[in-house]
């Protein structure tokens, strides 16, 4: 009898534990090049604060990065692994980071999210242009001192 009632106690942990992993959600802070979702054989591109759930599958093109936040655990995914998965083995893949955040950090990205003119969430389709875009404004400034 005590057997019986540990097992259903286990499994009944164990459905609880499975949903909430699944139900955990992310949003979308950074986009570099092309990551869109799929379902079934249609994709569509994904956009700034959208938010992914584990069980979404998405697709990365090579050279692309995706950074998602996850508010629930003060943590921050950056998936930079080309291929087509769910969100939860892209994370599974040693190559993609975790980072943890400060108490700091998470504050001020939690506030970029949540501020519609945040200029630090943006996306880019072309990873050069990151590049171009800091290089012109080391110029400007550098001009600006001579």
């Amino acid at each position: 009898m005590k057997q019986r009632i540990l097992r259903l106690v286990c499994i009944a942990v164990s459905i609880i534990c499975g949903n909430t992993i699944y139900a955990q959600k992310c949003v979308v802070y950074s986009i570099i090049g092309n990551v869109s979702t799929v379902n079934g054989d249609r994709q569509s591109s994904i956009q700034l604060r959208d938010t992914l759930n584990m069980n979404t599958t998405i697709k990365i093109s090579g050279n692309s990065i995706l950074e998602l936040f996850d508010e629930t655990n003060r943590k921050k995914y950056v998936i930079n692994t080309p291929g087509c998965n769910t969100v939860a083995n892209m994370l599974k893949d040693k190559r993609n980071d975790t980072i943890e955040l400060t108490e700091n950090y998470f504050n001020y990205i939690l506030r970029n999210i949540r501020n519609n003119n945040g200029t630090i969430i943006r996306t880019c389709s072309d990873i050069a242009s990151v590049t171009r875009e800091v290089l012109a404004d080391s110029i400007a400034y550098a001009s600006e001192n001579e």
